[in-house]
């Protein structure tokens, strides 16, 4: 007690405390959420472009593996294609059976085998649809044996690249068979998202299935003729056999925690030439 009176805090200085404190605290809290946001933002951004990162570098790496021809359907939410699985060349020809050697013989996936595909005289591919185990015969010594008796093939070391393969027609020594599996892309509803869209992808044999989420309706593939040079959404009839580049328009939205969508969006566009057509 100092001359007579307690010591303390007044009303008054109690009053400025609390609002000293008061601004600390909304000042911080606002430091905080707009960190948070931020924050938020980038997340968002990175998944948004992640999820076109995905669509565009898987679908690029496939087509650009397409053979003349191998284009079968070209919608804008829709294409199918032809892609070689392995390359073999002829090195017997006997009663509709080609004695190939293929490497990589032994690794093929017999269950992503949709057909072969020979060369006609104008050098265009003819597909032609089948199973694997009704198109592979036989395979390994007895079959790398009558290739080297036929056409002299060294077949040290490599007797289980070699296979005879019910061709249909006749074939030559040193013709090149295409071994194909066909691969759809398709832009739908998502299964894991509903209020997305999504692309889902199936290889031959296979269901579809959803690769990528979070899609926006502005998503679609184009194609372009070489004849034209404009990208169109959809090709149909013998023009489909032209398209020599598919062009991929992504766009993708982010999503919160409770499944409201963001405003935050991105888009880009990839054009990927298809490198064997020819």
């Amino acid at each position: 007690m100092v001359g007579g009176r307690r010591a303390g805090f007044t009303l008054l200085e109690a009053i400025v405390a609390l609002t000293l404190s008061s601004v600390i605290v909304t000042l911080v809290s606002s430091v905080f959420l707009t960190q948070n946001n931020f924050y938020r933002f980038v997340v968002q951004r990175t998944r948004v472009q992640d999820n076109l990162r995905v669509v565009t570098d898987l679908i690029a790496s496939e087509v650009r593996g397409v053979a003349g021809g191998g284009v079968t359907t070209a919608e804008s939410r829709r294409f199918v294609v032809h892609l070689p699985i392995l390359m073999a060349g002829v090195c017997r020809d006997g009663s509709g059976h080609g004695h190939v050697y293929m490497p990589g013989l032994s690794d093929i996936n017999g269950d992503e085998v949709a057909g072969y595909a020979k060369m006609d005289a104008n050098g265009k591919w003819i597909y032609t649809a089948d199973t694997w185990s009704s198109l592979l015969v036989s395979s390994g010594s007895s079959d790398a044996d009558e290739c080297l008796e036929a056409s002299g093939s060294d077949t040290v070391g490599a007797t289980a690249d070699f296979a005879r393969l019910d061709i249909s027609g006749s074939s030559t020594i040193g013709e090149v068979i295409m071994i194909y599996r066909d691969v759809e892309f398709k832009i739908d509803q998502s299964e894991l998202e509903p209020r997305t869209l999504a692309v889902f992808r199936k290889v031959s044999g296979d269901s579809l299935r959803e690769f990528v989420t979070g899609i926006t309706p502005a998503t679609k593939f184009q194609y372009r003729l070489p004849s034209t040079g404009i990208y169109e959404n959809s090709i149909t009839g013998p023009l489909i056999n032209s398209i020599e580049n598919i062009r991929v328009i992504a766009s993708a939205i982010a999503t919160d925690s409770i499944g409201g969508i963001k405003s935050y969006s991105y888009e880009w566009t990839l054009g990927i030439p298809l490198r064997n057509r020819n």
